[in-house]
């Protein structure tokens, strides 16, 4: 799934991305696992966020985000997308 125009928090460059989340076969019963921004972003303070790497997809470069979910925050048959993407906005946030 590719979100195109995706608002990232004050202070990353730039600040607005396209962000791909990777759906499991078996979504929603299964969580996403990590999540990728293109182009990559540097965090405020002008560094690469923390635990970032790039990666080739979809003929494209983008920045991989090796970023999980805490044990039991995907509950199957009640999570959605939209809780998804309510933690990666928490990870940008962080600031780091």
């Amino acid at each position: 799934l590719v979100i195109s125009d995706y608002e990232l928090p004050e202070g990353y460059e730039p600040n607005r991305v396209k962000l791909l989340i990777k759906l499991p076969p078996t979504f929603p019963d299964a969580a996403p696992d990590m999540f990728w921004v293109s182009p990559a972003v540097r965090a405020p303070g002008g560094g690469a966020p923390t635990a970032t790497s790039s990666e080739r997809l979809l003929n494209e470069a983008w920045q991989r985000f090796s970023w999980h979910l805490v044990a039991g925050e995907w509950k199957p048959g009640v999570s959605s997308l939209r809780d998804f993407l309510r933690c990666v906005r928490g990870r940008f946030l962080r600031l780091n």
